[in-house]
Order: structure tokens, then C-alpha cells, then sequence
């Protein structure tokens, strides 16, 4: 095969070079037809030699016609090659640049210090024009980004993403059905991140890897994944409705309280929290209460705290309890998270959740 010489200094993909490489190689073997008259007796061209059929003022031997059917085969390799590893490869990477992944609903279950197990349904959207099936063979990384005042990202943990398939109109689109353990790197940036879910109308996270593409029967890997999700936070918490208030005689100079309340969770995420133990002060008393084998979920949630107050100066019966505490009229009810419990049992980043 004849050697093909490339410029100092340029610097080609090794696949470009091969396709390169054979065209020349190709094309020497078309051009060496044009040979001395003692060679063309080889081909069949020469004086008193048999002709061939004379087309466009060319006259087709059977050897020029192999080596015009080998010209057009050497650019034909060359140019299907140029596409699977050039072209092909740029177009998916490029579908999966433009992807946007959101979740519409996601549930945190079992929490520990070290792990969380997520579900969620979800979609991928604007995915190209190729029906494919993404792969993720390895953990993302998640981190919170977008924060406030432009901090940088915090890496929260590594997370497993399900295979998701894009087809139908164009841009393509798939779902997303979530079932994976969130493995958390870094107790301290996930009680941040858990502070800020409870606070904040809204978070990011960003998750990075990478990703393998099928489609058209070709498979593209070490593909660059980076995509943001952005889902609502809990706002605080700050719509509660309390349907009942009921004091009962306690221990000395106590009460015992029974409230029920109505939170509602603008967050499309629900988290499974544990047994919540509050300080509170209800008029003059100061107190505590206790809400056991809480799951805030998305909207509508019922709570009911069971606790006790204690009241300065207390008299000898509930009622004249109840009126040393002002109650009858307006008194503000003022919660504060002390700490929570999960199933696990106690869980750093949790607690910084409801303080």
C-alpha cells in the first residue's frame, strides 16, 4: 500500500487517518491505468488487443471496470466509516446535549446517615431525531447547584439512573421511572442541601457522567452527561391549619395537649421522616410535643402532636390552667423542630432538616 504523507504538526483523529489512507490508496490504483503502451497490453487497451464497449469517449475494459467499481467501493468505506466513527458519534452526543430531564414526582424513603433510596416518575425531552435507548453504566454524580448568591456546587452523592428509551415525534422524548439509592458522599453538604429543601421555594441538582446511545443498530459510548433538574421545595412549610386544640390534667403543674393540624406541602416531593420532637410555647407555657411515623408528602397532610406544657404558677384544675395560659382568646402557638428519629434511627443530616 503506498504511504500518504500528512503535514507537520496536524493533528488528525486516527480514524480520519484511516479513511484518508484508503482513499489514496484507492485512487493510486484507478490512476495506475494510466500506464506505458507496453503495460496497457496487460489491460486489454492496447493496438490490436480486444476492445471494450465505448461509453462518454471511454472505452470500458473489464479491467477499468474493476477498478472504477473499486473506486467507488473505497469511497463509499471511506465515507460510511467517516460517518459511524465521525459523525455519528458527534449527533448523539449532541441529542443528549440537548436533552432536558425533569422529575414530576419523587418520595425519599429510608433514610441513614450514609443513604437514601429515591423514587420518582419523570421525562426526557427535545432528545434528537433518532429513536435510541441511554444507557448509564456507571453512578452519577449529584450536586446542588443554582445556589443562592452563585456558591458552588455541592456534591451531595452518587446515584444509579435507570436505561431511558426516546422515541415518537420529533424531538424525541422517553420517560423516566426512578428506583435508586442516592449514596451520599458528604453527610455535611447533604444537611445544607436538607436545610434549604425545608426553606426554599425551589433547588437544583445537577447530575453528571456519562452515558452509552443505541441507535440504528450502532452503539456510541463514553458519552458526556450533565443535566439540571430543578423540582419545588417545601417554602418552609408555612400553610398550617390547626383543626384542634385539647388540654388534659397532667403531672404537677402541667397540661397535657393533644393538637391536630393541617400542613400542606407545596413540594412535589415527599420525604419519610420519622417521629419529630418539637419545643413549643403556647401562651405563657413553654413545652414539648411529639409527632410520630410522619411522612410529608406532596399537598394535603394531616399531623397530630401529642405533648405537654408547663405552666408558671399553675392552679389545681385544668380550667383555671387553661385561663393562666390566656387561652379563650387569641394566643400564638410558636413550634420549633428539636430533633427526629427515623427508622434507622438518628440521622445528621435529617435533624438539620427540621431545625
Amino acid at each position: 500500500m503506498p504511504s500518504t504523507a500528512f503535514p507537520v504538526g496536524l493533528r488528525l483523529d486516527p480514524k480520519v487517518r484511516l479513511c484518508i489512507i484508503l482513499y489514496n490508496y484507492v485512487l493510486t490504483i484507478s490512476t495506475s491505468s494510466v500506464l506505458p503502451p507496453e503495460q496497457q497490453q496487460l489491460m486489454g487497451v492496447a493496438e490490436g488487443s480486444p476492445k471494450g464497449r465505448l461509453c462518454c469517449g471511454i472505452l470500458w475494459t473489464r479491467r477499468r471496470l474493476v477498478i472504477c467499481s473499486l473506486v467507488v467501493l473505497g469511497l463509499v468505506i471511506s465515507t460510511v466509516l467517516l460517518i459511524i466513527f465521525v459523525a455519528a458519534p458527534k449527533i448523539a452526543q449532541a441529542s443528549i446535549d440537548s436533552a432536558v430531564m425533569s422529575l414530576s414526582a419523587t418520595t425519599i424513603s429510608t433514610p441513614t446517615n450514609t443513604s437514601v433510596q429515591l423514587h420518582g416518575t419523570g421525562s426526557v425531552t427535545n432528545a434528537g431525531f433518532l429513536d435510541a435507548t441511554i444507557a448509564f453504566p456507571d453512578p452519577v454524580t449529584v450536586s446542588w447547584t443554582n445556589r443562592d448568591n452563585g456558591a458552588p456546587d455541592l456534591a451531595l452523592g452518587t446515584l444509579m439512573l435507570p436505561s431511558i428509551s426516546v422515541s415518537g415525534a420529533t424531538p424525541k422524548s422517553g420517560s423516566i421511572l426512578l428506583d435508586s439509592m442516592l449514596t451520599i458522599t458528604s453527610p455535611e453538604n447533604m444537611g445544607l442541601f436538607s436545610a434549604s429543601l425545608v426553606l426554599q421555594p425551589s433547588f437544583s441538582w445537577i447530575l453528571t457522567g456519562t452515558a452509552t446511545a443505541q441507535a440504528l443498530g450502532l452503539s456510541f459510548g463514553n458519552l458526556n452527561v450533565a443535566k439540571v433538574v430543578t423540582l419545588n421545595g417545601f417554602a418552609g412549610l408555612k400553610n398550617v391549619t390547626v383543626k384542634s386544640f385539647t388540654p388534659s390534667a397532667g403531672d404537677n403543674n402541667s397540661l397535657n395537649v393533644l393538637v391536630e393540624t393541617e400542613i400542606f406541602n407545596p413540594s412535589t416531593i415527599s420525604i419519610e421522616m420519622g417521629d419529630l420532637f418539637f419545643d413549643f410555647t403556647l401562651g405563657t407555657g413553654l413545652g414539648a410535643m411529639t409527632a410520630t411515623n410522619v411522612t410529608m408528602n406532596s399537598g394535603e397532610n394531616d399531623l397530630t402532636m401529642n405533648g405537654n406544657v408547663v405552666v408558671p404558677g399553675m392552679a389545681g384544675n385544668v380550667s383555671q390552667s387553661i385561663s393562666s395560659l390566656g387561652l379563650g382568646s387569641v394566643v400564638t402557638l410558636n413550634v420549633q423542630g428539636n430533633h427526629v428519629v427515623s427508622k434507622s434511627g438518628y440521622v445528621g443530616w435529617l435533624n438539620q432538616a427540621i431545625k
